[in-house]
């Protein structure tokens, strides 16, 4: 005996809407995710360019020193070098 349950039945628009349904869902999901991901990469960079800005003071204060050092070492030599 053949039965044709027909409220078992999945039509096209059925399948359709459900799929719409699902992707949307998903495509909230997905757009929440980056979301997130956008806010911590944001909070990483900051954090980067703060710790390069104080990386940058401390070169500066290296690049001094270098200097003075450098001077302090070749006055001499320059003033024995052109006295003798």
């Amino acid at each position: 005996m053949f039965i044709h349950n027909f409220d078992a039945l999945v039509t096209r628009d059925y399948l359709d809407t459900r799929f719409t349904e699902f992707e949307t869902r998903i495509e909230a999901k997905m757009d929440r995710r980056f979301a997130e991901v956008d806010r911590r990469f944001d909070a990483l960079e900051q954090n980067f360019e703060l710790r390069f800005e104080r990386i940058d003071s401390k070169f500066s204060r290296i690049y001094l020193m270098f200097g003075v050092t450098m001077v302090a070492v070749t006055i001499p030599i320059l003033q024995n070098f052109f006295s003798g």
